[in-house]
């Protein structure tokens, strides 16, 4: 039975409870994408696009291939690949539908074992088993004070992102992070069972997940640094050279396992104070005006002082916004000096430092704020410790009355946000689907043809990645955002695929030239151009056309 052996009976129950509706609230945040409706199959949120993307991905790894689905030609490059592919292995070890894998079982073992590690690693540090459900309770429950935000005229109907990261319970339109949490965790479990009592089993075992965790998700490099200075100072305290060694080991696998994806670019913008700035004055965050004009003024007076305070205020209203409840960390923080495992606990604070600071001076070269993410760590392990500081601060209450009280208004104060999101999310019909007109074509596609084939897509410049997830082929251009992230210059394919388009005489040249297939059209503005003896129609209905291309 869960939980039997790992915690008392007396806390048994709110460990069910806890880590049953802490996956709950995150699961359903995906399961309802990818079921069939009235209009087709549904999709909510990021999962009709980023979802789908993954999906197209896990399609060309089922077949061996490292080719970018939605740009033909080229190898994935600069992309965490490891979730993608082990939802590959699960569909060719079960033979399980990838969607079912994907939008089902991934999602509901991810959560689970992210509650399990949480409570182990938090039970080992902090020597309770309260602060380890509370901490289990933040790191899946844990939201932002943006619901506060109203009372001031202030905000975006989205409260979630109000203050730019992103909350646990969203955590599955992130696939790749979603996967690394119980990674990390149970990587930091297993090095803090070995320090307790050296057993090489564990070290082992804590070298091989936290190698794969860059492979999982790239932001988790910053746990190295870390790393390094515990291993150094266990050289110069304690002569012993096996973190060294274990340091060592694992950096060289993971740079290992990177190396199929990985492009030598400019991958960070130094940017600083860009997401305090694009917090206060955006429509869809804060959305303070006053003080975005007050910015302006500052700027334009070059007044050094005025801009200190507004980069200053806005600082604290960003580090305090997103932490929401999870401020109890700093008093879990303060009383760790009594603590078991203080290299563990350097470890966590020491990249939690890290990760607090990088977004706040370094954009990404592709999508400007993907740096955000580093954030969602630096919530994850504030989670770990606001346990342990609300453990300590229920148990310096005096009475059970007034300690009970006090944890419903930790727990009150904590999920408006998360309410609020699940109502934004669900309280309307999505606007996303693969309808069933799409289906019927895509599996023309399935059918006819090889999965290396390649297609190229009408109107050119909109986003087919619901294609290539449905089909297994590539697509020829189908998708700028991903093309830029993985490194790709889609404005120079997309300007030779118009020339040839405009040479006509050229456009059939090019078409065997790139190898391509079949022509995927949704608009007929380019019928005059099809009409060529070697392109035949293969398939019609409603608006979408198939042509073959025949050599």
């Amino acid at each position: 039975m869960l939980g039997k052996g790992i915690v008392s009976e007396k806390n048994r129950l709110w460990l069910y409870l806890t880590i049953i509706a802490g996956s709950f609230a995150q699961v359903i945040m995906i399961f309802p994408s990818g079921l069939r409706s009235q209009r087709g199959i549904q999709f909510w949120g990021a999962q009709f696009h980023d979802g789908l993307w993954h999906i197209a991905i896990v399609k060309k790894f089922v077949n061996f291939s490292f080719e970018n689905p939605v740009f033909a030609g080229e190898k994935l490059g600069n992309y965490h690949y490891f979730s993608d592919l082990l939802v590959a292995l699960v569909h060719i070890i079960t033979r399980i539908d990838v969607f079912v894998i994907y939008y089902k079982i991934l999602p509901s073992v991810i959560s689970l074992s992210t509650g399990f590690f949480v409570f182990l690693l938090s039970k080992k540090l902090f020597k309770s088993e309260v602060a380890a459900i509370w901490s289990m309770f933040f790191v899946f429950l844990g939201s932002n004070f943006a619901y506060l935000l109203p009372f001031f005229g202030l905000g975006y109907p989205i409260w979630e992102t109000n203050f730019w990261v992103q909350q646990p319970m969203s955590i599955y339109s992130n696939m790749p992070y979603a996967l690394s949490v119980p990674i990390v965790l149970s990587s930091i479990y297993f090095l803090t069972k070995y320090l307790s009592g050296p057993r090489n089993n564990y070290l082992i075992l804590s070298a091989l997940l936290l190698a794969i965790a860059p492979a999982t998700k790239s932001f988790t490099f910053f746990l190295f640094p870390g790393l390094f200075v515990i291993s150094l100072y266990r050289v110069y305290k304690n002569k012993k050279f096996d973190l060294l060694i274990y340091f060592s080991c694992t950096l060289l696998i993971a740079i290992l396992l990177m190396l199929p994806s990985l492009r030598f670019s400019d991958n960070f913008i130094y940017e600083p104070g860009w997401f305090l700035k694009t917090m206060i004055e955006a429509p869809d965050r804060m959305n303070w005006q006053d003080w975005s004009l007050r910015y302006q003024f500052y700027k334009s007076n070059n007044d050094i002082f005025n801009l200190v305070r507004f980069y200053i205020t806005a600082f604290v209203i960003f580090f305090v916004g997103n932490l929401g409840t999870r401020v109890l960390a700093f008093i879990g923080v303060y009383k760790i000096r009594k603590l078991p495992h203080p290299e563990i606990h350097f470890l966590l604070l020491f990249s939690s430092f890290l990760l607090a600071i990088f977004p706040m001076f370094y954009l990404s070269s592709g999508i400007a704020w993907n740096t955000i993410q580093f954030h969602y760590y630096f919530l994850l392990f504030s989670g770990i410790y606001a346990g342990y500081g609300t453990y300590i601060l229920l148990n310096n209450t005096r009475t059970k009355f007034y300690k009970i009280g006090l944890a419903i208004i930790i727990i009150l104060f904590s999920i408006p946000v998360d309410i609020q999101t699940f109502y934004f999310y669900y309280s309307r019909p999505t606007g996303s689907y693969v309808t069933y007109e799409e289906l019927e074509a895509f599996n023309y596609l399935n059918i006819n043809g090889d999965d290396s084939d390649r297609v190229l897509t009408f109107p050119i410049g909109a986003s087919f990645i619901h294609l290539a997830a449905y089909t297994g082929k590539t697509v020829f251009l189908g998708d700028e955002i991903t093309a830029v992230l993985t490194g790709h210059d889609y404005r120079k394919r997309l300007d030779e695929i118009n020339s040839a388009i405009e040479e006509r005489e050229g456009f059939l040249k090019y078409l065997r030239k790139n190898k391509i297939r079949w022509i995927y059209d949704v608009t007929s503005e380019k019928s005059e151009i099809l009409k060529n003896g070697n392109i035949k129609t293969s398939f019609k209905k409603g608006n979408i056309s198939i042509y073959e291309v025949v050599f």
